[in-house]
């Protein structure tokens, strides 16, 4: 599985083989294609640091690395990093919408640039996109905006502040072990994983986390949503004509996690674009009965 951020040539790769699936995701996947390319160029700066001794701390607790430890992120600078990702997504996501954009601009920089933000968007669990979107429905910069405006817009700026997460994590995972990790929440950053995926050498389930990228191994039989370990709650679903492609689903507490089984493909996979392009799943999913509502990223 590709490692993140993904490098060009696997991007592209991967672009080709979507569009034929689905010529209809093309916007989308020209936006992910600029975002990865401004994610590779921001993770040759150095992460910011925090003091080691708070975060093994909490680790041996097994709580996430940064459950007690706000991330240091310079909101001023992130700004500039947001208007050059919103760029693209205007571009690519909200064609026919160009005399918007000043106001989305202005959205944008009265939401970065407000009192006591830090404590909003420097904590991992109020970066879910429907969080964001909620957050900038009370701006009155929003009020002629629709809601695609601000589903794009939570987008934006998770993307820009999801690239200090990406860093951080990436920093650690060579100071920190994971091996021991086996719960159903990100080690570093708390999140929820965003997909899981069956290891083509040894059939082991690993998850990645949607804003850090941290990945790590849990066992098979396991909700990451509940945690029961009881099989008779645990099953799972696929379309016929996609085996690989699963939704494992929770009967107690309604919880699912799609999962790709890496043996019955022949490339590797990029999970973040994976997870996007089979939103399918989690609308087949939330048919069914499960899932939160608002769970599944809004721009799909």
């Amino acid at each position: 599985m590709v490692k993140y951020p993904p490098t060009a040539a696997e991007v592209q790769r991967e672009l080709q083989f979507y569009l034929q699936e689905n010529k209809n995701l093309q916007p989308l996947l020209l936006f992910y294609k600029k975002l990865y390319a401004r994610q590779r160029s921001f993770s040759k700066q150095p992460a910011v640091d925090i003091v080691p001794q708070a975060l093994t701390e909490g680790l041996r607790k097994k709580e996430p690395l940064l459950s007690k430890v706000v991330l240091p992120i310079p909101l001023s600078e992130t700004v500039k990093q947001a208007e050059a990702i919103l760029t693209a997504a205007h571009k690519e996501l909200l064609a026919g919408t160009e005399h918007q954009f000043d106001e989305l601009l202005m959205l944008l920089q009265s939401t970065l640039t407000a009192q006591n933000l830090e404590d909003i968007f420097c904590q991992p669990g109020n970066l879910s996109l429907p969080m964001i979107q909620a957050y900038l429905r009370k701006n009155p910069a929003a009020a002629q905006l629709t809601e695609q405006h601000l589903a794009v817009m939570a987008q934006v700026i998770r993307a820009a502040l999801q690239m200090y997460f990406v860093n951080f994590a990436r920093q650690k995972a060579a100071s920190f072990s994971f091996e021991n990790w086996k719960e159903g929440i990100c080690p570093v950053c708390g999140e929820k994983p965003m997909l899981a995926m069956l290891r083509a050498e040894d059939g082991s389930r690993v998850l990645e986390c949607g804003l850090c990228h941290t990945q790590w191994d849990v066992q098979r039989i396991f909700c990451t949503s509940c945690g029961t370990t009881d099989q008779q709650h645990l099953s799972f679903f696929y379309i016929p004509e996609q085996t690989h492609r699963r939704v494992y689903v929770c009967h107690q507490c309604k919880g699912y996690l799609k999962t790709i089984v890496l043996k019955e493909l022949a490339r590797e996979i990029i999970p973040d674009l994976e997870n996007l392009v089979t939103y399918y799943l989690d609308q087949l999913a939330a048919r069914e009965g499960y899932g939160e509502a608002g769970k599944q990223a809004v721009l799909n």
